[in-house]
């Protein structure tokens, strides 16, 4: 095997179990993690939204957001295909996405700049995180940190 496509596949792998500390921690009426995806673009559908669809019995996508609607709306129109479903909420404003009650957790796929602010404001709203590369410097790790500890969310 190539050491790239063993690279992205142990990648893909590593992303499927980031939601798994979260069965015990969040479960909605339905049994199911509701996960909400700050960001809808190439990386954010490609590696993280379809990986997310792969887990039907552990989570389900409830909502999309993108400042792009197209972007968002396509995105939207996956879940809810891949569902069989028009479930799926659309977002263009993702301080929107974090004030519904019913988003357990949040998968950040933003610019990078955005990892932290968008982390800190969801973890105030008690939601559970996973983001990649979360933090720009030491500075900014330091009050993700913080926030996370204060809050006791689960941060992936």
């Amino acid at each position: 095997m190539e050491r790239r496509k063993f690279l992205k596949e142990i990648s893909i792998a590593a992303a499927g179990t980031s939601i798994l500390p979260l069965v015990s921690k969040c479960r909605n009426s339905d049994n199911l993690i509701h996960i909400g995806m700050i960001g809808t673009g190439s990386h954010g559908v490609e590696r993280n939204l379809k990986h997310y669809l792969k887990y039907p019995e552990l989570c389900r996508v409830v909502a999309v957001c993108d400042v792009s609607l197209s972007r968002a709306t396509s995105a939207m129109n996956l879940v809810n295909n891949t569902y069989k479903s028009k479930d799926c909420k659309v977002f263009q404003d993702f301080r929107e996405l974090l004030d519904e009650k019913s988003i357990d957790a949040v998968q950040i796929s933003t610019p990078d700049h955005w990892h932290v602010p968008i982390s800190i404001m969801a973890a105030l709203k008690g939601k559970h995180i996973c983001c990649e590369k979360p933090t720009l410097t030491i500075d900014e790790g330091r009050l993700l940190c913080d926030v996370i500890n204060k809050t006791g969310v689960v941060y992936q």
